[in-house]
């Protein structure tokens, strides 16, 4: 993988910004059509409570260790932000969709959507009230928090993909 990009970037056949490209369209069409795909399919059990609150677990696990860390080395504010943001959050689906594909099977891929989307849910509200904390020069609002939850394209594809197949 790492020759692919080392490739590219020495031979200058792809734009400069190529990857914004790219990324919109995960954001903005594979992953909604991902959640399109599986979630309507979901058997929801008492079993999915594991796979949904993992991250939560994962997320508050992670930012008592930094936290504590974090005072006994008396890391500077923006620092111990940005371990709390990188050090128990991650982005699941890039890497984790294929992988779950790969070791398990498509059905298993449900689950993954939604660990993702808990996840997305910790980034989103608790990892930007961390990020706007860490920089003391911005203001933290509810709308800011709000916005960035609600107009998330795979957070409105995963919501969707709950609620419109109830319709047809």
């Amino acid at each position: 993988m790492y020759f692919g990009g080392d490739f590219f970037r020495k031979s200058k056949s792809l734009p400069k910004d190529a990857h914004k490209g790219i990324n919109a369209w995960i954001i903005y069409i594979a992953l909604p059509a991902v959640s399109f795909k599986y979630l309507p399919h979901i058997t929801w059990t008492k079993g999915l409570l594991f796979p949904a609150l993992a991250p939560i677990c994962i997320w508050l696990f992670g930012w008592l260790f930094i936290t504590l860390y974090s005072r006994i080395q008396n890391t500077s504010k923006a620092t111990s932000g940005g371990l709390k943001l990188t050090s128990s959050l991650s982005n699941t689906s890039f890497v984790g969709f294929p992988l779950i594909v790969a070791y398990f099977s498509d059905k298993e891929l449900a689950i993954a959507i939604i660990c993702d989307q808990v996840t997305f849910m910790i980034l989103s509200t608790i990892g930007v009230i961390i990020a706007i904390r860490s920089l003391q020069h911005q203001k933290l609002t509810a709308k800011l928090v709000l916005k960035k939850v609600l107009t998330f394209p795979p957070f409105i594809g995963c919501i969707s993909a709950l609620i419109l197949p109830h319709f047809y």
